[in-house]
Formats: structure tokens, sequence, C-alpha cells
């Protein structure tokens, strides 16, 4: 089955008891992300419970074509749904990829199980679209960028449920700074929003501001440096930013952000993409003065260590949004830390 743009949304809010695989694909793959997670949390299922959730990647389908449906049948330890996400980074599907969804389509409807396949943009022709297409228990939901309108009423949106406020007049100049992908322009406003902390009336001002670009190259000197392991700059970078009052979430959020780029990149050349392909799929886009940091950060990051370090920062991010006047000394030691986890991969 597959929905049109104005179904979606519903569709998600309300899904169908009756589907068991959901495939989210498309150009926008930051609004597929996200709205894999929104039908996560409106399942109701926790992703990191390994007894009620479990996350396949393209090897594992490699090497057990099996796998996809083993764990789809696969009951919950302590009953009730059951998740079982599948990320696809590369376009181009193996014959194996090709038979494994196959033969779970042809195993459904399967109770208490939901499949979550997130993939890129799929071209019309792919060979797992038009058996997802024609299945009554399978839903494809394809993401396009929006257009302008959308885009101002999104950001509106996303604004009034933080109660942060701005006029009309700068929506479209803020719109102008946000890029096409979703997750990208979340990520953003999050970032403007830690900027103007503790306000809650967004100026022109601080769109100007922390939209600059001189800005945007010193957050980028302080995330690099803890990607480097670089010890003595990380410390350097960090007290140059704290000295021009910038507020502790920006650099955790941007530092965030990297580190799941990061990751992404790493789980998509384990799967088979080469190192440029890897790179294209970052969003915001990798440009071509930050790639060679970029690589180095994917060739001497463990995805073990990666993960130990995105736990960490969320739960600083959440320690600073609790304790708002937070010792900006006690978040320098934290990233200061976090340089140490760096270990080359053999």
């Amino acid at each position: 089955m597959k929905l049109n743009e104005k179904e979606i949304e519903g569709f998600l809010s309300n899904p169908d008891d009756g589907i068991n695989l959901f495939l989210f694909y498309g150009p926008d793959y930051g609004l597929s992300s996200e709205r894999m997670r929104n039908l996560s949390k409106t399942l109701d299922v926790n992703v990191d419970d390994p007894f009620s959730s479990s996350s396949l990647k393209l090897e594992d389908i490699e090497n057990n074509p099996s796998s996809l449906l083993e764990e789809a049948l696969t009951h919950s330890f302590l009953g009730g749904q059951r998740l079982v996400i599948f990320k696809i980074y590369n376009s181009r599907i193996s014959s194996k990829v090709v038979a494994s969804i196959n033969n779970l389509i042809h195993h459904l409807p399967i109770k208490n199980t939901k499949v979550l396949i997130l993939a890129h943009d799929l071209p019309s022709y792919s060979p797992i679209l038009k058996p997802i297409f024609a299945c009554n228990y399978a839903v494809s939901i394809a993401s396009y960028n929006k257009p302008e309108y959308k885009i101002k009423s999104d950001i509106k949106s996303f604004l009034s449920e933080r109660s942060i406020k701005i006029s009309e007049d700068l929506l479209p100049v803020l719109s102008s700074h946000l890029g096409d992908d979703q997750l990208n322009s979340i990520n953003q406003l999050e970032n403007l929003i830690s900027y103007i902390y503790p306000k809650t009336i967004i100026t022109s001002e601080d769109v100007e501001k922390s939209f600059k670009d001189t800005s945007k190259i010193e957050l980028e000197n302080v995330v690099f440096s803890v990607i480097s392991g670089d010890v003595i700059h990380t410390v350097k970078n960090i007290d140059k930013m704290f000295s021009t009052g910038i507020h502790p979430l920006l650099i955790i959020k941007s530092t965030l952000l990297w580190f799941y780029n990061i990751r992404i990149a790493c789980e998509a050349i384990n799967s088979g993409m080469s190192l440029d392909d890897a790179i294209r799929v970052a969003s915001p886009k990798i440009f071509w003065k930050t790639k060679p940091k970029f690589e180095n950060g994917i060739k001497i990051w463990t995805s073990k260590n990666i993960d130990l370090v995105i736990d960490r920062l969320l739960f600083l991010e959440k320690r600073i949004k609790d304790f708002p006047k937070i010792d900006t000394t006690l978040v320098s030691f934290s990233l200061f830390g976090l340089t140490n986890l760096v270990k080359k991969n053999d």
C-alpha cells in the first residue's frame, strides 16, 4: 500500500493495527527519520529495550537473509508489541535484501510485530517497492522536500510547541537559513533556541548572530577538536566560545549532531557503502573544507565509543536543561573527557 502526502501524518498518528511493515524512504532522509521516530513513540515501544525491539543492519541481512523474518517472528519477552528496525543506507538494493523483504511479506500478517525499514531515496524501479505497494499488510511512506509555505508553517509550529515566539516578518528570513532536510532544520532550530536561552522571543538580531558564519566556524573548531581527540585545542576552543557568552547547550547540540553524522556514516560503510557515498548521506551536508576532518573522525572512532559519546552528551544536555546555571567549567571538563575516548579502528 502506498500513502499520498495528505494521508501520511494522520496515518502515523493513528496507524492501522493490521499493518506490519512500514517503509520510510525518499530524498528527505531527515523527514523519513523523524517520521519513523514519531511512529515508534506512537506505538509506545521502547527502542532501547532489547526485549521489545531489535535493530538490523545491511550486513546482518547479507550474512543471513532469513534474519529479518526471524526477528519479526520473535515474540516480545514481556508481551505486547515488538519493533524490528532495519536501516538501508544504499539505494542499490542487493538480491539478498530483496529476497529477505519478499520472504517477510510472504509471511505477513504477523501478530504483535511491526517492522520499520528506513531507506534513502529509492528509484521508482527499486525491486522492494512493488511488493510493498501490492501488500495489504505493508505501507510505503515517501518523504519529499517541502514547499516554502509548509516550511514556514512547520517552523512556526515547532517554535510554538516550545513556547518560543517569532514575528511573521521574520519567518521567511529564518526559513532562508534552513536547508531542505528536515532533520538538519530541526537541529538548526534547536541551536537557535539554545542561543537565545533563556529568552522566549526571537529577534532579527538573534537570527543574524545565530547563523553568522564566524560563530559557525568557531563552533566547528570546538566540535572537530573533540572529534580529533586534540586535548589542547579542545580546551582552548571551548574557553574561547564561552568567553563570547555562548550558551553551553549550543556547543553540546552541535557536537551531538556531528557525532550522529559520524555514527550514520560508520554504519553505512559497515553495510557496504563507500566512504564518499557515506559522506554524501550526511545531514547537514559536509562541505569540502570540513570533509577531511569528517573523514578523519570516521577513521579514528569506533561505533562503540561513538555510542558512548552520544550517551554522555545526551546526559549532559539533560543536566544543563535541568540546571540552566550549570558551571561552564563542568561542561568544559566533560567535553575534555570525550577526547580520551578516541581509539583508532584496527
